[in-house]
């Protein structure tokens, strides 16, 4: 599994090094030296990834989350920062540098983002069973979150914000951002919004395997309010049975 995790990132990895070197800041010793330390910290972090030969208790890896944030050629501002959750974890530590990889503006190809995030997901259901009483518990309190806290309305920012929403590296994410601020409302958010994990990819990509979308909304960016009602109507209730029973 770590060799298939290495694989993945290695070529992410070249292009993130070559949008962050420090040599690219030599007349900008303040952005040379933060991109230096920041590098240097994500190799850290990617150990477990890509030389998982090495002893997991090594004091050079983090145990607490770690923000990581760049700044990019040509740019006057430092990128938003990414928070790599789980230090100690290959896939967790794979699905945080793809967002990343994102905030740096590279490109990440869809299915590796579903394959991934697949991946975390089985493992989620495999090494933590829960019991019926646990579940239900669960259930009843996040039921009641929605109804105590659920927004009435949304933000371009909340929509970017959510951990769950992926995209297509070509898709706009700014104007998808900007669309469904003003359509979540209608949709009945509640029961898939924050919930199910939300693939948004161009409208003339070709469909993704099965076993890859298993428990994943795949939206086009050509959707409008009543295709995604559509879609919720037809694939809503399957996607939710195979995010929480899919092996």
């Amino acid at each position: 599994m770590p060799a298939s995790a290495a694989r993945l990132i290695k070529p992410y990895l070249k292009k993130v090094v070559l949008k962050v070197h420090p040599d690219f800041f030599v007349k900008e010793p303040i952005k040379k030296q933060h991109n230096a330390a920041a590098l240097q910290q994500l190799y850290t972090i990617l150990q477990p990834v890509l030389r998982p030969e090495q002893p997991s208790t090594s004091p050079k890896r983090p145990d607490a989350p770690m923000s990581l944030s760049f700044y990019l050629k040509g740019a006057s501002s430092m990128n938003p920062s990414v928070m790599f959750t789980s230090p100690r974890h290959v896939w967790p530590i794979v699905h945080d540098f793809l967002i990343l990889c994102q905030q740096l503006h590279v490109p990440v190809n869809a299915m590796d983002l579903a394959a991934v995030q697949q991946t975390l997901d089985h493992q989620k259901r495999h090494t933590n069973p829960r019991s019926l009483h646990q579940e239900f518990a669960t259930a009843l309190y996040q039921q009641e979150q929605r109804r105590a806290g659920q927004p009435t309305h949304w933000t371009p920012a909340m929509i970017l914000e959510q951990p769950l929403l992926m995209c297509d590296p070509s898709i706009d994410q700014q104007r998808l951002a900007n669309h469904l601020a003003q359509w979540l409302p209608q949709l009945t958010p509640h029961q898939w919004w924050g919930r199910l994990p939300t693939l948004v990819v161009p409208a003339n990509t070709h469909p993704l395997p099965d076993h890859l979308c298993k428990g994943i909304l795949v939206l086009h960016d050509s959707m409008t309010p009543k295709d995604i009602q559509a879609y919720l109507d037809t694939h809503l209730q399957r996607k939710l049975k195979e995010y929480q029973d899919q092996d």
